[in-house]
């Protein structure tokens, strides 16, 4: 398993770095990382609820609920119930960030690189999700 260590702290250090990056790159432009990826998440998996949201952030659930309720005082999320939905202005925000180049430090790969990469880091959050219990629980 030793051999897995230069993965493992190549992976988690260059996680870290582009989520500080698009953050960098977010907040010039008004929005967290984390809150560009809840806005992206309930266009993509949504309506759910804040507990569902946290559990496929991969956050703690106060976490979220604080950023949701940041995010509903902005008018970019509204809740239905349980449920959360991004509103008109939260997918202008959202569109804006990311037509303005939030998630520029992936324009260093290329297309081929990067369908491999997002490939790989599926099968590892999976593996992640099964060894903590929780996979099929997002």
């Amino acid at each position: 398993m030793n051999e897995n260590k230069d993965l493992w702290i190549t992976v988690t250090q260059a996680a870290r770095m582009a989520e500080k990056s698009i953050d960098r790159r977010c907040r010039k432009l008004g929005i967290s990382a984390s809150g560009l990826e809840a806005l992206w998440t309930l266009e993509k998996r949504g309506p759910v609820t804040a507990y569902r949201l946290a559990k496929i952030m991969a956050r703690e659930h106060h976490s979220v609920v604080e950023l949701v309720n940041r995010m509903r005082s902005k008018g970019q999320i509204r809740r239905d119930g349980l449920n959360l939905h991004v509103t008109d202005d939260g997918r202008g925000v959202m569109n804006t960030a990311l037509g303005q180049g939030a998630l520029g430090v992936f324009e260093s790969i290329g297309k081929k690189e990067a369908m491999a990469l997002e490939a790989a880091m599926r099968i590892l959050g999976d593996a992640a999700k099964k060894d903590m219990g929780i996979l099929g629980e997002e």
